[in-house]
């Protein structure tokens, strides 16, 4: 065992340690501050639309206090509703929200009044 650690030191002895070059850089290529403009140019561009759009005020009809709004009925034909639309109306008139819902629960719930009502056929068994 010795002896392989003196076989060892002999080889690693054999090693001289070098003097450090300098790294070497690569000149900048020509077309390398037109990347960086451009993407200096894109990030100003949408920040400035970003602030512009979120500065920009909306113009809005005065309504009048007196007129009140129009109750939203199914006899005008069907009107899809989003999640967005809801909000807003929520938001803005509870009451018109409430009578949306009462309209488009009875479409979709399950009828519990009349002769296919739900709870007459739970009653018979």
């Amino acid at each position: 065992m010795r002896n392989h650690d003196e076989e060892m030191e002999s080889y690693l002895k054999e090693f001289r340690p070098r003097a450090i070059r300098p790294l070497e850089q690569e000149p900048e290529s020509p077309t390398v501050w037109l990347r960086r403009l451009a993407a200096v140019a894109a990030i100003v561009l949408a920040g400035g639309l970003s602030i512009w759009f979120s500065r920009r005020e909306t113009t809005t009809v005065p309504q009048e206090a007196s007129d009140p709004q129009p109750l939203l009925s199914i006899e005008f034909g069907p009107k899809v509703m989003n999640t967005f639309l809801l909000t807003k109306l929520a938001l803005e008139d509870t009451k018109t929200f409430s009578a949306v819902l009462t309209e488009e629960s009875r479409g979709v719930l399950p009828s519990l009044q009349g002769h296919e009502s739900t709870l007459r056929i739970l009653a018979e068994e």
